[in-house]
């Protein structure tokens, strides 16, 4: 472990952080072949704007949250055409009324 405030070398970041994503996808359940099944900021983005910021299932134009129609647990991956916008409501509905999103917008 490096003490706080010394500097270390890119090369040395770059190796330590490899070795730190390699422990995690061992024990993680978010990791499947390296893959996250978190959505990235950037493809949420994407993914509300294909689907003009509305709930694919209602209409509604706020409270939405991008979600998996395959779930990753299910093999799904974490892919544009895997992705739906959805509102709070319809979200909690396709998860037995639980509700999993962590960013709304």
């Amino acid at each position: 472990m490096v003490k706080k405030g010394t500097k270390m070398s890119i090369k040395s970041r770059l190796k330590m952080s490899k070795k730190a994503k390699e422990r995690i996808k061992d024990k993680s359940s978010n990791w499947k072949g390296g893959v996250n099944r978190f959505v990235s900021i950037s493809m949420k983005r994407r993914v509300l704007e294909r689907d003009n910021y509305e709930c694919q299932e209602c209409g509604l134009k706020m409270d939405l949250a991008v979600h998996h129609k395959i779930d990753y647990k299910e093999g799904g991956k974490t892919i544009d055409e895997n992705l739906i916008t959805l509102c709070r409501q319809c979200h909690m509905n396709k998860h037995g009324g639980k509700y999993f999103g962590r960013n709304k917008v």
